[in-house]
């Protein structure tokens, strides 16, 4: 219970020093006074003021004050001049504004030091030429995908190709042995008939010769 009150404590010390400095803040800047009880980070159109802020420090002003916690707070006093700031708003109501600081109101505020506005233009600038960028990267990832894809698909099918180039080829070896195998049986074939032949025929001029000697005999 003891540290519910001491961390309650802590935050609520926390947030009196945050409304503080950004009511410091404002009336620096502006010179508007605005009591530190009544520092909104939302802002309406009736408040003489806004916050220009920084993309990474956005999420600080979508809570009222009184909704944040003790690290918010600190983040907001740390960043408070340097990754935002408070600025007039475009149609705002007459200024109260302290003596110090009545000319700049009368004057339109023209003292206002616009860098910081200015580096917010040109990191949304900076944004938008990013995100461009990496549509181009996404687009040239996308481009670079379908052409690994095409590639893939034409050297599997040069792989088909050259495997069915293969079993063709096997299939024409195998017919080339079997004509060799029936070319080479008629060649021995054709010899054995030729040697039968002549082998016959020596035997039949023998006969004649043998028949013919004996009639001469007579």
């Amino acid at each position: 219970m003891t540290a519910v009150r001491s961390n309650n404590g802590t935050r609520a010390h926390s947030r009196v020093i945050c409304r503080q400095q950004l009511s410091d803040h404002i009336a620096a800047k502006l010179g508007i006074s605005v009591r530190p009880e009544d520092v909104r980070l939302i802002t309406s159109p009736d408040d003489p003021y806004t916050w220009q802020v920084l993309p990474e420090k956005r999420h600080l002003f979508t809570k009222h004050l009184s909704k944040h916690s003790t690290g918010a707070y600190r983040e907001l006093s740390r960043g408070v001049g340097i990754s935002f700031e408070a600025v007039l708003l475009a149609k705002a109501p007459p200024c109260k504004v302290t003596e110090r600081y009545r000319h700049q109101c009368d004057e339109g505020n023209s003292t206002l030091d616009v860098s910081f506005t200015e580096v917010i233009a040109r990191l949304e600038v900076d944004k938008e030429n990013l995100e461009a960028e990496l549509r181009i990267a996404r687009d040239r990832e996308s481009e670079a995908v379908k052409d690994k894809q095409q590639a893939e698909a034409t050297v599997a099918q040069l792989i088909l190709d050259s495997q069915g180039i293969k079993e063709e080829k096997q299939a024409l070896s195998q017919q080339v042995r079997e004509m060799t195998r029936i070319i080479e049986h008629l060649r021995n074939a054709t010899l054995k008939s030729v040697d039968q032949i002549v082998n016959s025929f020596k035997f039949d001029l023998g006969s004649f010769r043998a028949r013919s000697y004996v009639n001469q005999s007579y």
